[in-house]
């Protein structure tokens, strides 16, 4: 639970960028200058890339590198992202990162985890670190345990809590309702939002979420709700 805490404090940090913390961190993508890429070339440039000799660059530039991502450029200036692990443990694969002209295939800049500034390595471990994939499948399990050990502590708390407040049915303050209910709805503005802006989620995908939440609110409110405060109902 500390380590969550933790972790989630500097997501925090980085995303909000206090004391300058998310440039420091994040390495920014250069832009290539010359040879440009038209519209058209841009248009398929994915498919034209030799994607074996991309790796075999990045290999060249961070010896030992295992390639984990490939990223076409997104953008007629942007350039081909490649990641991956080296022998640094902990860190993620954006530790490493090596910035290629997507015609050429020349190195236009390199991030090795070994030469990292400390802020950037902090960044790159919390992931590992917040998510527990850092060992494989044994600290996944572990993780995993942690996880469901922390929602399950969450849930008894509510139930406890709203046990020992039912006998005693004490008036609804509808102000609160209102406020909760405000609240609800900016966090599920800027989700759905993330999700078609940032995230280009499909159609589906957003049913199927849309789907599950509504599920677990009907679920939540018929057992934290209905079920307990029917049977602690003064007679």
């Amino acid at each position: 639970a500390v380590l969550f805490s933790i972790t989630g404090i500097w997501y925090f940090v980085e995303r909000t960028n206090l004391g300058g913390v998310s440039k420091i961190a994040n390495t920014r993508s250069p832009s290539i200058e010359a040879p440009r890429l038209d519209s058209a070339v841009f248009a398929t440039i994915s498919y034209d890339i030799d994607y074996d000799k991309a790796v075999q660059s990045a290999i060249n530039a961070i010896p030992g590198l295992t390639v984990k991502d490939i990223l076409p450029p997104g953008r007629p200036d942007g350039v081909l992202y490649v990641n991956g692990m080296s022998d640094v443990p902990l860190v993620r694969n954006r530790a490493n990162r090596i910035f290629l002209h997507p015609l050429t295939l020349e190195v236009i800049g390199i991030q090795e985890a070994k030469k990292i500034s400390t802020v950037t390595w902090l960044n790159d471990i919390a992931d590992p670190l917040h998510f527990g994939y850092w060992g494989g499948l044994i600290t996944k399990v572990i993780w995993f345990i942690g996880g469901m050990a922390i929602s399950g502590l969450v849930l008894s708390g509510i139930w406890v809590a709203l046990k020992r407040t039912a006998h005693y049915q004490k008036p609804k303050r509808k102000t609160w309702k209102y406020i909760n209910y405000i609240f609800t709805g900016i966090m599920l503005f800027f989700m759905y939002g993330t999700l078609v802006v940032r995230y280009a989620a499909s159609s589906l995908s957003i049913i199927i979420i849309s789907t599950i939440m509504i599920m677990m609110a009907v679920l939540s409110w018929y057992v934290f709700d209905h079920q307990l405060m029917k049977k602690h109902k003064p007679q």
